[in-house]
């Protein structure tokens, strides 16, 4: 469910999850209205940013469309060398 709070997903509000009216740039966002996942579909939230442009602005996205699993790596600036 989108409120005002944020989103909650079976009841539960999840971290970061409130809807932004500008980006950083003071562009406006667009806002997405679903309510309920259609079968097929998946909802892409970051909960590590709320800054994040995920499904709270373009909607759900067909679970066909996921290619793969993005995992962090750290590289520490000292001992970067490119």
């Amino acid at each position: 469910m989108i409120s005002k709070e944020g989103i909650k997903i079976n009841g539960v509000l999840q971290k970061n999850s409130k809807l932004l009216a500008v980006d950083s740039k003071q562009r406006y966002l667009p806002q997405s209205k679903n309510t309920t996942m259609p079968y097929g579909m998946v909802w892409l939230l970051s909960d590590y940013s709320q800054q994040s442009f995920d499904s709270r602005y373009f909607g759900p996205i067909p679970i066909s469309s996921i290619i793969g699993v993005m995992q962090p790596i750290i590289i520490s600036p000292i001992n970067f060398t490119p």
